[in-house]
Parts: structure tokens; C-alpha cells; sequence
């Protein structure tokens, strides 16, 4: 069975997503490894974002994630009237 599932840090990641980011897709991808996504969150989203990571596991087995960024404050743009 498939289900999505939502993150709010990397810290938050169970081992199994963590598995994701292995040694053997960092040797080949610097850019997808975990240590440059905790190099870009920590150094590049202002305070006026938030990281939100979304992971499809199937059978309890990481598969996929999506990391994304939103607002801290979701009404922002409406106080704004943008």
C-alpha cells in the first residue's frame, strides 16, 4: 500500500529516507545528496519560508521524496493583498 507522508525538517526523516541520499547516489550526484539539501536549507530559505518534505512510501519502504518550500505563513499574501 502507497501513502504520503509529511516532513518538516530533515532531522525529521526516518532512516529509511535517509537511505535515499546513500553514499552511492552522493558519489554520483553531489547535488543530490543529503549534505548539500541540509547545505541549501540552512544557508538559502529566509525566515519567510519553510522546508516541507513530502515521501511516498509503499509497503513501509521510502520511494520517493519531494522536498519543498512554503510559506511560514500561509496568509501572507492575503494580509498583503497580493
Amino acid at each position: 500500500m502507497r501513502k504520503v507522508l509529511v516532513y518538516h525538517s530533515l532531522d525529521d526523516l526516518p532512516e529509511s529516507y535517509r537511505a535515499l541520499f546513500d553514499d552511492d547516489h552522493s558519489d554520483a550526484d553531489f547535488f543530490a545528496s543529503l549534505a548539500w539539501y541540509q547545505n541549501l536549507v540552512s544557508n538559502s530559505l529566509s525566515k519567510q519560508y519553510r522546508l516541507r518534505l513530502y515521501g511516498l512510501e509503499q509497503d513501509g519502504v521510502a520511494r520517493l521524496l519531494l522536498p519543498m518550500c512554503v510559506r511560514a505563513d500561509p496568509d501572507a499574501s492575503l494580509k498583503s493583498g497580493k
